[in-house]
């Protein structure tokens, strides 16, 4: 899938189009402003109503290519490459979300399947723990 980035497109419209196609990351936004370094956590975070066109300079449509196989880091770089904005991928594990940098070589696919694992196996643990009773 390719998802257009133009300057009047939010930051809330791209996270929906990744979420829909993966159901257990998340992408959040920063601008990488000067003086700031490449990790992301040193930028301002961007707001859902944020417009991609105030934080970017050559303000012509661009897509980005996003499928199964791409890997986290590879989608990270793209954004910062073509847009100067840092994103982070976040994989859902119950009611949290984690930092998927320890696995940024990963495949889109592998991170949200392992997503929908943990987060299944923790269903069934609270589950379990509701169903049981003391005696």
């Amino acid at each position: 899938m390719k998802i257009l980035i133009a300057e009047n497109i939010l930051i809330r419209d791209v996270k929906n189009e990744f979420s829909k196609l993966f159901p257990f990351l998340k992408m959040e936004f920063f601008w990488k402003g000067p003086g700031t370094d490449k990790h992301y956590s040193t930028g301002i975070k961007l707001t859902d109503n944020f417009k991609i066109g105030d934080a970017w300079k050559k303000k012509e449509a661009l897509e980005i290519e996003v499928n199964d196989n791409t890997k986290v880091k590879e989608l990270e770089s793209a954004f910062m490459e073509k847009f100067g904005l840092a994103v982070q991928i976040f994989r859902k594990s119950g009611n949290l979300w984690l930092e998927t940098t320890m696995t940024d070589n990963w495949t889109l696919k592998q991170q949200n399947d392992h997503g929908q694992e943990i987060s299944s196996n923790e269903a069934v643990k609270k589950k379990d723990n509701l169903g049981s009773t003391l005696l």
